[in-house]
């Protein structure tokens, strides 16, 4: 805030001060430093890409929408744009809209943590258990001190059936994160099956 109050006019600073606003849950701010940003310079993708990011967190999908088709036109090779699309379309619960986005977002860059969970959060909505494990495994092996995959892990069998494999991902999950409830309440229901 203190560069934007000596240099009002630096984009760069506008940029980064709206992607912190926007970071720290302030969306109202984030939205109107970014414009401001555009206004100087609305060639520049990085300011669309996170204008539809602050769009799509304050619900106004059809506004993220552009802002991330206009980067897509753009540079049809931003991981983040289409990840940003997904993201949108799987709130709107389109689902094969949102695999198709995020399967190009994958494809892209498939070492983004993000990118990966939210490919194989859709590949649960779409009951395809097996290829959600499999990307819910490699976010495992991509982020080994989190609980989060194991977690995914722990449901993509259980919706399989896979009872045993259940109960490892979510004994695992639960040596990182002892008390998390979402582990909790699975290993509970996971018990009671047994039983």
């Amino acid at each position: 805030e203190r560069a934007r109050a000596s240099a009002p006019g630096d984009v760069d600073v506008l940029v980064r001060l709206g992607v912190a606003y926007l970071h720290s849950g302030r969306h109202e701010d984030a939205l109107t430093t970014l414009r401001e940003a555009e206004q100087l310079d609305e060639s520049r993708l990085e300011i669309s890409i996170n204008l539809a990011a602050c769009h799509r967190r304050m619900g106004n999908p059809d506004q993220a929408l552009r802002y991330a088709e206009r980067v897509i036109a753009i540079s049809p090779d931003t991981a983040q744009a289409y990840l940003t699309r997904g993201l949108i379309f799987k709130e709107l619960q389109q689902n094969e809209e949102a695999f198709a986005s995020l399967h190009r977002a994958f494809e892209l860059d498939a070492r983004n943590p993000m990118i990966l969970q939210e490919l194989a959060n859709v590949y649960m909505r779409l009951r395809l258990f097996s290829d959600a494990a499999d990307h819910f495994q490699a976010l495992a092996e991509l982020l080994p001190t989190r609980w989060e995959p194991h977690l995914g892990l722990a449901n993509a069998h259980f919706m399989s059936g896979e009872i045993d494999e259940a109960v490892a991902e979510v004994r695992l999950g639960l040596k990182m994160a002892p008390n998390e409830p979402r582990l909790r309440a699975l290993a509970r229901r996971l018990v009671e099956l047994r039983e």
